[in-house]
């Protein structure tokens, strides 16, 4: 029988943590109408941030820009999850 690495031990303990929504996903899911759109402005790096982050928050919308950097490296972890590329 097969014995688990470290490595394997941790990636199975990892994948059965739930761990909460992020706020890019809370987000899409609280404002439906905007969700496209949401999506297309966290995936152009043309766009700061920052200014993304404003651009939100004047729709009541909290997104930080930290979070956003986040995502569109591609290390939000339940996105990873979710199979989500940004």
């Amino acid at each position: 029988m097969s014995k688990l690495t470290l490595l394997d031990e941790a990636r199975q303990m990892a994948a059965a943590l739930p761990g909460p929504l992020c706020d890019v996903v809370k987000a899409l899911h609280d404002h439906p109408a905007l969700a496209d759109e949401m999506s297309e402005a966290i995936r152009d790096h043309e766009v700061s941030a920052n200014v993304l982050e404003d651009v939100l928050a004047s729709r009541d919308i909290k997104v930080s820009s930290f979070t956003i950097r986040r995502h569109r490296q591609n290390r939000c972890i339940n996105c990873r999850k979710a199979g989500v590329v940004w």
